[in-house]
């Protein structure tokens, strides 16, 4: 018998998919199906070979779509698609099965006029499969081609036992590009901004972090550098560290660069990236 093809049509720019249900034993039309509750059900295998068992193939309109890659190496993807808000009630039962792979429901919200669903899918050959079916291309990571120069200085040349030791931060767009990147998102339900990292030794042994790197995001906002620009930021150390002993303190410092496209109206990540730094904090 021969396996079971999707009828696709396109009225008004709206995708069309009309899918025959999959019988068992059969290799599965490429489409939307009903996530079932039966383990008699027809299925499908996930990326990590979890068995997916499926119910009545979908026909879904979808106004939007979107792949975006998620990591730099361009490994995980992120499958975005519009769809009338009316069906949000069984979104979250909507596996989208590609190549006989079956990519579970990952996320939904509202928004834009319509409803959002997702779908996370692993693998360079799988993304293609899927960006074949969609009709949608795969927006990759690149490189933005920065060149940054970057410095963490403390406040004042020495502190005493007890002062807050501050260090400023500056990062200067020693390149010949604009760069874009996200300041902030990294803060909620934490007592510092834990878009930096510190670590420090003292006489040679690693002094313990007093803070937490948990957070839950937060807000964010755009900060762009053309080039010979310069960004700068004062944090406080004492969230890390308690500086008790008197003597050099040698600090290691990161920032965690998540750049965006400076000509886009989205913030859309297109790289990610760190900034480093060593230096010495003094204590009287």
């Amino acid at each position: 018998m021969a396996d079971p093809k999707p009828t696709m049509r396109t009225i008004l720019g709206i995708l069309i998919v009309i899918l025959p249900c999959a019988a068992s034993g059969q290799a599965l039309a490429d489409g939307f199906y009903l996530r079932s509750a039966e383990d008699s059900a027809p299925f499908a295998l996930t990326q990590d070979g979890e068995k997916v068992p499926l119910g009545p193939a979908q026909a879904v309109a979808i106004r939007r779509s979107g792949i975006h890659s998620q990591d730099n190496a361009n490994t995980t993807f992120w499958i975005s698609l519009g769809i009338p808000y009316e069906v949000h009630a069984k979104a979250k039962s909507y596996v989208l099965v590609v190549a006989n792979r079956a990519y579970p429901w990952a996320g939904s919200g509202g928004g834009n006029g319509d409803y959002e669903i997702n779908f996370r899918v692993s693998g360079v050959d799988n993304v293609r499969d899927v960006s074949r079916f969609l009709q949608t291309p795969i927006e990759y990571r690149r490189h933005p081609g920065h060149q940054l120069l970057v410095s963490f200085t403390p406040a004042l040349t020495s502190f005493r036992i007890g002062d807050a030791v501050n260090v400023k931060f500056r990062i200067e767009n020693i390149g010949t590009n604009a760069v874009s990147f996200m300041k902030g998102g990294h803060y909620r339900g934490s007592s510092r901004d834990n878009q930096y990292t510190f670590s420090a030794q003292f006489l040679g042994k690693q002094v313990p972090d007093i803070g937490s790197n948990v957070h839950f995001g937060g807000l964010a906002t755009r900060r762009v550098l053309e080039a010979g620009d310069v960004f700068e930021d004062e944090i406080s150390l004492s969230k890390w560290f308690v500086f008790d002993k008197k003597g050099l303190y040698e600090i290691l410092g990161s920032y965690e660069l998540t750049f965006n496209d400076p000509n886009s109206e989205t913030y859309r990540p297109i790289w990610t990236d760190y900034v480093t730094g060593k230096f010495l904090v003094k204590i009287d």
